[in-house]
């Protein structure tokens, strides 16, 4: 199970129409250059940056490893070699599309959840590039449910399911809430044997995990593996 993030942007809003225009294709171009060096380790490749520079704003919902191109072409001047001051603006799941539609960001990297919802209602939202394609999702349980339980690493995920009847569950989006249900429905369990809770942010379902408000939350990585190196419980990534 994975994500696609979409880079999305404002029709014919934003930045004047020349610099949408210019600074949306050589940001796409970036992103494949970072993803590219990246893979490649042919990072730092000696390119001259531009002149002039156009300051560029991208809101996200969650600093995860969805964003590695951004992060590659901020720490690999990808973004300056083509003349763009990029800028990661951290937003929550709630307000992130209406911080592009009121102008406070220039682009939003976001699911194909919050892209087809905004069209849905008619906003004037289209994407220019996918940043992210089939993104490992974890899901991860609490220390405390997994030892009532009797559920460690080694358990499989069908185990998992039936021990999950009756528990409460978190998602900070749209997109995890559908890949929350989609693991239910994998290991035969129906929705409505377990309450999904909606918090803000991945950080929100971690602090709500560690008090033991919810027993399990399904979100990208690398949050996943930072709860488990901090012994707050165990993740399983799954793929379906």
């Amino acid at each position: 199970m994975g994500a696609t993030i979409h880079l999305l942007r404002l029709k014919g809003r934003g930045l004047s129409r020349l610099a949408t225009v210019r600074s949306a294709l050589c940001l796409t171009m970036a992103m494949a250059i970072g993803i590219v060096g990246l893979t490649a380790g042919t990072a730092g490749a000696s390119v001259k940056p531009r002149q002039s520079v156009a300051n560029v704003s991208i809101g996200t919902a969650t600093a995860s490893i969805l964003n590695l191109p951004i992060y590659v072409g901020q720490s690999d001047s990808y973004f300056s070699q083509q003349g763009l001051n990029v800028k990661l603006v951290l937003l929550s799941a709630a307000t992130q599309t209406t911080a592009l539609l009121s102008g406070s960001v220039n682009y939003l990297t976001s699911s194909s959840a919050v892209f087809l919802q905004a069209r849905q209602q008619d906003e004037p939202v289209v994407a220019v590039a996918n940043d992210a394609l089939g993104v490992p999702i974890g899901f991860v349980i609490s220390s405390q449910f997994a030892q009532a339980h009797g559920i460690t690493p080694k358990t499989s995920l069908k185990a998992i399911g039936k021990d999950l009847v009756g528990s409460i569950g978190g998602a900070s989006a749209a997109s995890t809430r559908a890949q929350s249900l989609l693991f239910l429905q994998d290991v035969g369990i129906n929705a409505s044997q377990v309450s999904i809770a909606t918090l803000s942010t991945p950080a929100a379902d971690q602090a709500a995990l560690a008090k033991n408000q919810i027993n399990w939350f399904v979100t990208s990585e690398p949050v996943p593996y930072e709860v488990q190196s901090l012994n707050e419980g165990p993740r399983r990534r799954y793929s379906g």
